[in-house]
């Protein structure tokens, strides 16, 4: 048996701003608040009334009016899902995923020379890119036989995102008609005005899942991940993160058949490791970036100047996450009153950071490395009650108290 399921969805977003978050001569709630309420809002000639009254004192309505300040989003995802029972309980699944989201952003300053306002002028024009592409496939099994029930999953999984942008400014436009739209009419740019970017990252997984429970009372959870990203050095760029749990399901048990005041009780543990790539690209290898203009000294013709970035690192690998959590859930009376006991304790391995080192031996005075340990440990408890509850009608009682305590063991 075959079946498929497919999606696609777009949002389309066009933004007009507003600025009002400074204390500048641009910014509109700034100037509305400190506007003499005797001025009009426009002169004799239908024109934008402006009064010199002190340091960057412009008309609100002008500063709205006169500033370009729109962005253009457009966001696109779909996706294909088919799952082929091979046969009974088997079953092979394939998942493909892609989404793009662009926008384009539009900003300008009109140049004046009056005799109240004089202001140079600025535009700015950006670009940006961001697609992701997931490939999935599992494989499963799931079944039943006596009191026992037995469901597994094992799969690849394979990401890649992609971020590209460029922007470009400008200062002294020739004319403020044509806005930020035209930005080679702008008569003042200097090195560093034009930017653009590309990068990537990628992630692939291989991982297996086994459940098994016996007579709805003995709960099994065991997970095996191996995860690989090209954010990490070439010596560590893939992990092994291992997880366990297990529950008892003591309400179940025939000692409780008659204990008619407790009507659910569960005692579980847990034991996992995960690992977090969340560092931004390229932060592993040894990169120069152009900052600025210079002169080639044996030729005298202008050149561009480079400087290193970024100290490479092909041993920097994930940062980790070992927790244990022990817990106890109960209901009474019905899970008229519920809640539950939680301990956990968790161990953060190889801390991932930017960290200072001297300069020589290396390029730069940072480089990301793993360094460090953190023990974060604590105790939860929650209660939740309906001291009424009918059929139109519900009153809930929650309660929540909790401990945290964090350790630096290492840096």
């Amino acid at each position: 048996r075959l079946s498929i399921a497919a999606g696609l969805a777009g949002t389309f977003e066009n933004n007009q701003y507003i600025n009002y978050g400074g204390w500048g001569m641009n910014d509109a709630l700034y100037q509305t608040f400190r506007r003499n309420p005797t001025d009009p809002v426009r002169a004799a000639d239908g024109s934008f009334f402006e009064l010199n009254r002190g340091f960057n004192y412009k008309n609100p309505l002008a500063t709205i009016d006169e500033i370009q300040n729109e962005r253009d989003a457009k966001r696109f995802f779909g996706f294909l899902k088919a799952d082929l029972e091979l046969f009974k309980g088997f079953t092979a699944g394939f998942n493909l995923g892609y989404t793009r989201n662009d926008y384009e952003s539009f900003y300008f300053e009109p140049m004046l020379d009056t005799e109240v306002l004089k202001t140079q002028g600025y535009g700015r024009r950006a670009y940006g890119n961001n697609e992701s592409r997931v490939l999935e496939t599992t494989f499963s099994y799931q079944n039943s036989f006596d009191r026992h029930n037995l469901q597994t999953v094992a799969g690849y999984s394979f990401q890649e995102d992609f971020n590209t942008g460029l922007s470009a400014q400008g200062r002294q436009p020739f004319i403020n008609y044509s806005r930020s739209f035209n930005l080679s009419l702008f008569q003042n740019v200097i090195p560093g005005d034009i930017n653009s970017y590309k990068n990537s990252n990628r992630l692939i997984s291989f991982f297996g899942r086994a459940v098994y429970n016996f007579d709805s009372r003995y709960y099994f959870t065991a997970t095996l991940r191996r995860d690989g990203s090209s954010r990490f050095g070439a010596n560590n760029e893939w992990g092994w993160f291992p997880s366990a749990s297990a529950m008892w399901n003591i309400s179940r048990e025939k000692f409780m058949e008659n204990v008619d005041v407790v009507s659910n009780l569960r005692l579980r543990a847990g034991f996992g490791i995960t690992g977090n790539q969340e560092i931004g690209n390229y932060n592993d290898i040894e990169y120069y970036i152009a900052v600025g203009n210079t002169i080639n000294f044996e030729t005298g013709e202008e050149a561009i100047l480079f400087e290193f970035a970024h100290a490479a690192n092909p041993d920097l690998k994930w940062e980790e996450n070992r927790e244990i959590n022990i817990g106890l859930d109960f209901g009474l009376w019905q899970d008229k009153i519920s809640g539950s006991f939680d301990f956990f304790k968790k161990n953060t391995y190889d801390l991932l950071g930017s960290y200072s080192v001297p300069v020589p031996p290396y390029p730069v005075g940072r480089i990301w490395a793993n360094v460090g340990e953190i023990e974060v440990q604590g105790f939860e408890f929650n209660i939740q009650a309906y001291p009424v509850r009918t059929r139109n009608f519900d009153w809930r009682t929650f309660v929540v108290f909790s401990t945290y305590k964090q350790n630096v063991i290492s840096l």
